[in-house]
């Protein structure tokens, strides 16, 4: 039975403000995850197709998706449907193109999906009948804009791989579209980019086949050519042998002859390892497109280790041989009580055996699978304890231990486990993708640690108007009676000074005055203001000592002087508003504060 497997992913925002943020993207890739598992859409089947988008789509991440998706899962007769959204680049000293991830670095190449090395050796390799890339992306760098032939050329990015495309016998399709460049911004239609829009519209309908209402590529792309502007008109690379239908009963093809890779062969009835994206023994039941962000998680199964004799025994007598065999038999039982989600049964049968060897490994290991399904998690950590000091060598055990410690939330441990069984065994794919899981729940387990941070925050009280607070403001209204003193007193004293200094300084003054005397009354209260009021004693108190004991003289020295008028007037001017003003201003703020419910403490 042929099926469309599918990986759909979408990046606005990357770590590198090399790469812009995109506007469209992540909307785009929702989109058609939404459309293709939509019962009047496409029909897919819902866990067929993986969506990633946003931060979750890491560089590590995408890899194991794709070598699980197109090596390990793929079918002589499926269709693979990859769709990305976001940035691609070409390396300025080598020119071979990339795809760049959330977590890219555009001088790194390292961190970048090289996509000769995915055509060469994953599109090649993939035993699937079909194979379809589709790029929108955001043409970025000057060399792509140095070599491209036209204002909108793919060619540059897949220079080094279109020679492979067309020499492959099977179905290996890039389709290209540009979403923009340096030249030429997004462009969007109703919430998302024009190509994805125009794309969905014509798998609504104008697209498919009259006759058989099935949906092929070349259709679709003769009514994306005919519809688009030039910017995002779809430019195809690869030859489509065999008819590619995106919607529809795909016909049934005989396998390839002389394929790269021989069939798989037939896998061991046996109880997966629960992957570290959910709970032990169990599928996510949640429709993958049901939230309005979702990223992937790649689904992995480990094969449990052979029932067999453990090393060491060299001679049995026929009853251990029987004893050995009856161990088997209740394991393979308990295993299959596991599939059918009957764990209390298989815990039942596994503790049969244990009591006749209690070190028995595949039995210890699989205690521990029924018990995290149960979710007992303590105890099945502790029986990797066990595991671990009687076989520290087995990367499934290591593996096990990684997937418990993840659903206790304890992700460094996990992954400090899953790094473990790498070392013991790097060629499991599988292993790559639950450490991949594992490294997705921790990213997604900070995020929402820095999202709760501030709402935590604000349920706290704010304690507002302590000690140093009003030291600070009593300290700053001195300071600015200070200068205002000094501004209006300068003149006086040196007459030869310019006049803008004086009024500057008095103007400054005077204005902190105001502004501190305000604030404080409105935020903290009747202290503050009890303090502007004292404060505004000073200058009535020394303008009233003037007058009272400095009149005359104060006229006998501007007789004498007349330049004297204006500095004197300026003085009694100023010592008048700062007596007044900011008192004035500070009541107003209190009863601001009070009128507006402002919390004081």
């Amino acid at each position: 039975m042929s099926r469309r497997l599918g990986l759909v992913i979408g990046i606005n925002q990357y770590q590198d403000t090399a790469f812009h943020e995109l506007q469209y993207a992540e909307n785009d890739a929702r989109a058609l995850a939404q459309w293709l598992v939509n019962s009047k859409g496409g029909k897919w089947s819902p866990p067929d197709v993986q969506l990633v988008q946003g931060q979750h789509a890491t560089k590590e991440l995408i890899e194991s998706q794709l070598s699980q998706l197109c090596l390990a899962l793929a079918a002589p007769d499926d269709l693979i449907f990859i769709y990305f959204a976001g940035h691609a680049f070409i390396d300025e000293s080598t020119g071979d193109g990339y795809l760049a991830f959330a977590n890219t670095a555009y001088q790194d190449v390292t961190t970048a999906l090289p996509l000769s090395s995915f055509v060469r050796f994953v599109m090649t390799r993939c035993r699937a009948a079909h194979l379809v890339l589709l790029l929108d992306c955001y043409q970025t760098g000057q060399r792509w804009m140095m070599q491209r032939s036209n204002a909108y050329d793919f060619n540059p990015l897949l220079m080094t791989s279109i020679a492979a495309l067309t020499q492959m016998q099977q179905n290996r399709i890039v389709l290209c579209s540009c979403r923009g460049n340096s030249q030429a911004p997004e462009m969007g239609d109703r919430g998302l980019g024009l190509f994805m829009y125009r794309t969905i519209l014509g798998l609504c309908g104008p697209a498919s086949d009259a006759a058989t209402g099935t949906i092929p590529l070349l259709q679709l792309h003769s009514f994306l050519a005919s519809t688009l502007p030039e910017q995002q008109r779809p430019q195809l690379f690869g030859q489509v042998r065999y008819p590619l239908l995106l919607v529809g009963e795909m016909p049934t093809l005989s396998p390839i002859p002389d394929s790269p890779l021989p069939p798989a062969p037939p896998s061991q009835t046996s109880a997966p390892l629960p992957t570290a994206n959910a709970p032990f023994g169990t599928i996510p039941d949640e429709q993958p497109f049901a939230r309005g962000a979702v990223s992937a998680t790649a689904t992995a199964t480990m094969q449990p280790p052979t029932l067999q004799t453990p090393p060491g025994q060299f001679s049995q007598s026929s009853g251990d041989m029987q004893r050995q065999q009856q161990n088997t038999t209740m394991l393979e039982q308990a295993q299959h009580y596991l599939q059918r989600q009957q764990p209390q049964e298989a815990l039942q049968g596994v503790e049969q055996v244990l009591q006749r060897d209690p070190m028995n490994v595949p039995a210890l290991i699989l205690k521990a699978q029924t018990l995290g399904t149960l979710g007992r998690l303590q105890e099945a950590l502790t029986i990797t304890d066990q595991l671990v000091q009687l076989d520290a060598n087995n990367a499934l055990v290591w593996s096990l231990r990684a997937v418990i410690l993840t659903n206790m939330g304890q992700y460094q441990p996990a992954l400090a486990a899953i790094e473990h069984s790498l070392e013991l065994d790097t060629q499991n794919t599988e292993t790559h993708a639950i450490k991949n899981n594992i490294m997705e729940r921790m990213a997604v387990a900070q995020s929402q640690s820095h999202r709760a941070q501030p709402k935590n925050a604000s349920l706290q009280p704010v304690k507002r108007g302590g000690p140093l607070s009003f030291f600070k403001s009593a300290t700053v209204q001195i300071i600015a009676f200070g200068l205002g003193i000094a501004g209006a007193v300068l003149p006086i004293l040196m007459p030869q000074l310019p006049m803008t200094l004086s009024f500057a300084l008095e103007s400054l003054g005077l204005a902190l005055l105001c502004v501190v005397a305000t604030r404080g009354a409105f935020r903290y209260g009747f202290l503050r203001f009890f303090f502007t009021l004292v404060l505004c004693v000073i200058p009535a108190l020394a303008l009233g000592g003037l007058y009272k004991l400095g009149y005359s003289r104060i006229l006998a020295a501007i007789a004498h002087h007349t330049n004297l008028l204006l500095p004197f007037a300026f003085l009694a001017g100023w010592l008048a508003l700062a007596a007044v003003l900011p008192l004035f201003l500070s009541l107003f703020g209190l009863i601001a504060g009070l009128i507006f419910g402002v919390r004081r403490k």
